[in-house]
């Protein structure tokens, strides 16, 4: 049926973005759990000027 195909599809989707996202951590340990609830890191560019 066509549901299914569409679950599969869904699932081959996850399982291709999962190596771009922090969820490539959950393959590194018990503790990658915290991964999940951490907060995202802040990137700032820096354009050659000195950061006050």
């Amino acid at each position: 049926p066509d549901w299914q195909k569409g679950h599969i599809f869904v699932g081959l989707i996850i399982f291709l973005i999962v190596p771009f996202t922090r969820l490539v951590h959950i393959w590194s340990g018990y503790l990658s759990v915290f991964y999940l609830i951490r907060p995202h890191q802040i990137m700032r560019a820096n354009n050659g000027k000195p950061v006050n």
